[in-house]
Order: structure tokens, then sequence, then C-alpha cells
């Protein structure tokens, strides 16, 4: 099913401070993250089909939208489920998606072996699913707030059966890849609603301790999608759209994107990270920011369409 759409309800001309008000560019993809073997990528494809980047008419395929599974070495790709975001088991045999509620699935050849998918919580707003080292639990946040220890960071066992509240407030987990603790971020806001910048913790699993690792960038900003390196040296964030790394202590914080990064994700070496960058597209990059490289590109096409 296509939906096409017009929206150029802006001057295209600059203001005298130099910027253009109009709408923000689609997004095309979102959530890339990297097979545990290396070869391949799940992410989520909005259904963009085509985009006037002069008139900002779109079109969109709904049937196009979901998470698709991309070749990194045919470049080959395939749509695996109807989903929004998705994570590999840690051995690339299944998926835990998002739709609604967090579900996994095995994987069989090409497709899901849609006889194995389970649902695995049973209520909220559940997002940002991220599966332990070990593939027995799934880490992911619940932002349906009904009281305490409701929303935040929750554990489930891979099967669904075990379910256990961590954290607060946390949101988007991430494990580490060799000790029994996570990551997540909280946004710290005053009584008078006023931002304060978001925080990341660490939390112990075998004690339940919490503690600060960083305030990242300070006041005001917006940090999202902390990943631990495969070696659990180094975390790579998104900070105000642009992708930081830094030490797993918090120290030496480094900005590696400078026109647009954001939602990234280490290649299972550690040589790479794997982001969504200019134009909403998935990009990689050497993990010291080098050699850039755009994987999928923004289907930029006249669109025929009725001016609103």
């Amino acid at each position: 099913m296509l939906l096409l759409a017009a929206c150029d309800l802006f001057s295209s001309e600059p203001d005298e401070g130099g910027v253009t008000h109009g709408p923000v560019p689609p997004v095309l993809h979102e959530f890339p993250r990297w097979s545990p073997d290396g070869t391949a990528l799940l992410y989520y494809d909005t259904g963009l089909v085509s985009y006037n980047p002069d008139t900002h008419a779109t079109i969109h395929d709904i049937d196009r939208r979901g998470i698709w599974v991309m070749n990194l070495e045919t470049g080959q790709r395939r749509k695996l489920v109807s989903a929004g975001y998705a994570d590999w088991s840690p051995d690339g045999s299944a998926i835990v998606f998002e739709a609604g509620q967090l579900y996994t699935a095995r994987l069989a050849g090409e497709a899901i072996d849609s006889t194995s998918v389970t649902q695995i919580t049973p209520g909220g707003r559940n997002f940002f699913p991220d599966w332990s080292p070990d593939g027995q639990w799934i880490a992911y946040d619940n932002s349906l707030c009904e009281g305490p220890k409701t929303c935040g960071v929750w554990l489930t066992s891979a099967g669904g059966g075990q379910h256990e509240h961590l954290a607060d407030y946390g949101r988007m987990p991430s494990w580490h890849p060799s000790e029994n603790a996570l990551i997540f971020f909280t946004r710290a806001v005053t009584s008078a609603g006023e931002v304060r910048g978001d925080s990341l913790w660490r939390q112990e699993l075998d004690t339940k301790r919490i503690h600060l690792i960083s305030a990242v960038l300070g006041l005001g900003r917006t940090s999202r999608y902390p990943r631990y390196a495969p070696d659990g040296s180094r975390i790579a964030f998104q900070s105000d759209w642009q992708i930081w790394v830094m030490e797993a202590d918090g120290s030496h914080k480094e900005q590696l994107t400078f026109d647009q990064g954001g939602m990234p994700d280490w290649s299972p070496d550690g040589q790479q990270i794997v982001y969504i960058g200019p134009q909403n597209t998935i990009w990689v990059m050497d993990a010291d920011g080098a050699n850039k490289k755009q994987l999928t590109f923004r289907p930029d096409h006249a669109v025929r369409t009725t001016e609103p």
C-alpha cells in the first residue's frame, strides 16, 4: 500500500540568521544492529520509496515498513517482520523484536520461523530489547509509568517466563559483553520541567548496585543508545545527534561524527561502528571515526502530488 504526502508548508528562504525553516527530511532507516558473525545488519525501514527534496513530498510503501536484514558482502536485503526494533540472539539463530509487545522468533533460512514466535512481555509499552551475552535474559525498557517499579529497565527470561524490574525511569539498556551488568540512560528533569541532561548509569545484576558512569555532556544534552564495545573497554553513544565514544568509566569522551550520527552499534571485532548518518541512512566508520562509508541511500526523486 502506497501513502503519498506533501508538506511544503514553510518558506525555503533562509532567515537573517541563515537558517532555513522547513520540514525535517524524512527518515529512511533506523536502529542498525550488527550480526554476531559480522556478516549482516538488522535495521528498521520506514517504507520511504520516494522523496522530493525541493517540495518535501514523500511516498511511503506501508508494506515495506518493518525489520530488514542486509547482507554486508552482497548488499542483498530482505524484510523479516513488520516490527519497529530488533536485536540478534548471541548466536545469531534468533531475534527479539518490538511490535506492541516484545517477541522472540527463530530464524529459518532467509525468514523467521512463524511457528516459533513467542510473546515475552505481558503488558506495558516496551522498547529497545537487548539480549544478554549468555542468551538467558533480555533487558528492555517500559515507558508506561503506573506507579513504583512499573516503568524503566526490566529483565525477562528469553522464554518470557520470568520478569524483574531493575531501575525506575531507565531507558535503552545495553549489556556488558562479559560481566553480569548493564548500562542505561536516565533523564534528569526539575520539578519545573527543566531538562538537566541525560546521565549514564551502570547496574551490577548480582548485587543490584547502581552507580553513575557519566552525566555525558552535561546540561541540556540529549543522549541515547549506549553500546558497549565487544571487549567492554569503551562505550559508544549518541548525543545531540552525533556519535561519541568514551572509556567504560566515563572518561576521555571523543566525538566521532560532525554532520549527523545516531543509533551506533559496534562490529563484533570492535574495529567499526555502524550508525544512522546524513539523510537518515545507514553508514559505517572505523572505531576512531575514520573512513566513513554510506551503505544505504535515500530515494530522492521528483514526486507528483497535489499541494495541500
